[in-house]
């Protein structure tokens, strides 16, 4: 099965939009072309992928995908969907990289097709350009005249993590607030990020590591994040220094070795981690919203600590813990059993 093939096996009304084929025409100019690679298995229709006489790198799409695939061209990444959703039809294409997103999304109903543009572009996560356009049209391709200007608003304000009310103001004259709008960007992802988590996520926690050698276990959790396939071929390391940026977290690495002995071993929670390595890439700009645990390890003793870090400050509670109750920590977790050092961490043996 072809990249075409696989391209036209949606619905005909969307084979003959011209936003569809415009992104249609450019994946397959590229493939054809040798400069991209599939990088992971396509997602496919059950009914198609039964019939296939290759299966190898495909795999059943969810109910009401028609087809989903990432692929990686030149340095960037490049993704592609097409799913029912209720009496329509979306399609995303979003093409990204280390400072450049260039995103598409196409919603096509019986009499009315939505396309939505963005794009942007950083520099060490400060944006320096910034667009979002929404535009209407109807079975013809000829464009309707439909205000999109308070949709606009209110993906603005989400999206920034402003008062809809400055929405309008601020994304009209984004350059006047660009620097601003770069920290509160990510201080709303790192909120958003959080709040899709469960309790027992927030009890996931890293490898454990000694307070004084934080900067080089920052940069070994790195490369463990790296063996991850998507990692492997999108690698975002800055290629003169091959070395994440930790003075972009300054504030958070001053505040562990002022807090916690410089002897002692600590263990952070994954979603702490997960939120900070966009801003060691320089993907992000150093702003903070992000709450989690931290546990401290002073010869027999445990530490337990509830941080929230912010842009503005860092507020914790701390509290001594005895062994059961980190080890109950360790046990909230399942996914804790596979991370290494953790048992030794909490002196977990067999049968606890």
């Amino acid at each position: 099965m072809t990249i075409e093939d696989i391209l036209n096996s949606v619905p005909s009304d969307l084979l003959t939009d011209l936003s569809y084929c415009d992104i249609k025409s450019a994946i397959i100019e590229v493939f054809k072309n040798s400069s991209a690679k599939m990088l992971l298995p396509i997602s496919i229709d059950k009914k198609i992928y039964e019939n296939l006489n290759r299966k190898d790198n495909f795999r059943i799409a969810d109910a009401d995908t028609f087809f989903g695939f990432t692929f990686v061209l030149g340095d960037s990444l490049c993704f592609l969907e097409v799913k029912r959703q209720k009496n329509s039809i979306l399609v995303v294409y979003e093409v990204s990289s280390h400072s450049i997103l260039d995103r598409i999304i196409l919603v096509k109903s019986e009499d009315l097709t939505i396309v939505e543009s963005k794009y942007y572009l950083k520099e060490e996560g400060i944006f320096k350009d910034y667009n979002t356009s929404i535009r209407y049209y109807d079975n013809n391709f000829k464009e309707v005249k439909i205000d999109s200007g308070s949709t606009l608003d209110e993906m603005f304000s989400d999206e920034f993590g402003i008062p809809l009310e400055s929405a309008r103001k601020m994304r009209e004259k984004f350059f006047l607030y660009a620097n601003f709008l770069s920290y509160s960007a990510v201080e709303q992802k790192m909120r958003i990020r959080d709040a899709r988590l469960s309790s027992i996520d927030f009890l996931y926690f890293r490898s454990p590591w000694v307070v004084r050698d934080i900067d080089k276990y920052i940069h070994e959790e790195y490369n463990n994040e790296r063996k991850n396939v998507v990692k492997k071929h999108f690698n975002k390391i800055d290629s003169d220094s091959g070395k994440l940026k930790t003075n972009r977290i300054a504030k958070i690495i001053n505040w562990i070795q002022e807090n916690l002995n410089e002897n002692s071993e600590m263990i952070m929670a994954d979603n702490l981690f997960a939120n900070f390595l966009p801003i060691l890439l320089g993907e992000d700009a150093s702003g903070f919203d992000t709450k989690g645990i931290i546990v401290e390890k002073s010869g027999e003793d445990y530490f337990l600590y509830q941080v929230h870090f912010t842009t503005d400050k860092i507020s914790f509670v701390k509290s001594l813990i005895t062994l059961e109750q980190a080890q109950e920590l360790f046990l909230a977790n399942p996914l804790n059993e596979n991370v290494k050092g953790l048992k030794e961490f909490f002196g977990i043996t067999r049968g606890r």
